[in-house]
């Protein structure tokens, strides 16, 4: 079974139908949900689904209501998690209907403790407008020689350096034992999905599930939009404690990935 974590902030027009992606689910076996501070009616919205549905979800809202940020709520909410399994579904995103029998169905033939999959891209009307498949739609080439599919983790992880391809942490499933090894999401606001991707690849054993997995909501206050330079800095800073908590020895193979992001590089 799998719990399902929303951290909602500001997106009262979306979360009731992101609730009820996962609600639809028969192998959820809760979802804890939290408010982080909105301005907006979320509170209300989080307030009224839980007591709609008091043994299916849980409200973790500290009360008085304070802002902490995307990646300590997540933390929170992933620490009173009861099931081995954890997805999480940012409150403006939704899950395609099945992603968890076919993350079960994936779990029989392969062993793993982190999966990602496909996505379609919807706008406000949740329309969908685009689609991505992983690496196999990069926001930017991969160093030229590269084959088109990876053959195994390492081939994972190399792409992932060049870019963050599975996009949102609407897209990952892992388990709550591989979010303790890593340490929990890093106090990052642009790229902390990033960041815990990339540490669960080096710490755990990934794989992609090429089915649809995830629908991801592009709106006028996606963070993402926020200003380019800042979230430059923070990929540096994030590559940058990479290589001092992995050491330069497992990087030595990922240069040529590392130096095709266009988010380090000094024109970017």
């Amino acid at each position: 079974m799998f719990t399902v974590v929303i951290p909602t902030y500001n997106h009262e027009r979306f979360l009731a139908e992101a609730a009820a992606s996962a609600m639809t689910e028969a192998l959820v076996s809760e979802i804890l949900i939290a408010d982080d501070g909105s301005q907006d009616n979320s509170l209300e919205i989080v307030e009224k689904l839980c007591g709609l549905y008091p043994n299916k979800i849980r409200n973790l809202t500290q009360y008085p209501v304070r802002n902490i940020g995307a990646h300590a709520m997540l933390n929170r909410l992933i620490s009173q998690a009861r099931s081995e399994w954890i997805a999480v579904l940012n409150s403006d995103d939704k899950f395609a209907p099945g992603r968890f029998s076919v993350v079960r169905n994936r779990l029989r033939v392969s062993r793993f403790d982190f999966c990602f999959g496909n996505l379609s891209i919807i706008d406000d009307a949740s329309l969908v407008i685009g689609r991505k498949r992983a690496f196999l739609d990069p926001q930017f080439p991969f160093p030229e020689d590269e084959e088109a599919l990876p053959s195994d983790a390492n081939g994972l992880l190399r792409r992932l350096c060049c870019q963050n391809y599975i996009a949102t942490t609407s897209n990952m499933v892992f388990t709550k034992d591989l979010w303790a090894r890593v340490g929990g999401f890093r106090d990052y606001r642009y790229v902390h999905d990033w960041d815990f991707a990339i540490r669960s690849m080096f710490c755990g054993e990934p794989v992609y599930i090429p089915e649809h997995m995830t629908f991801y909501r592009v709106h006028e206050s996606n963070t993402i939009k926020e200003a380019r330079d800042r979230q430059n800095r923070e990929v540096q800073e994030l590559f940058s404690a990479l290589k001092t908590d992995f050491g330069e020895e497992r990087f030595s193979g990922l240069g040529r990935y590392i130096s095709a992001n266009e988010y380090l590089r000094a024109d970017a």
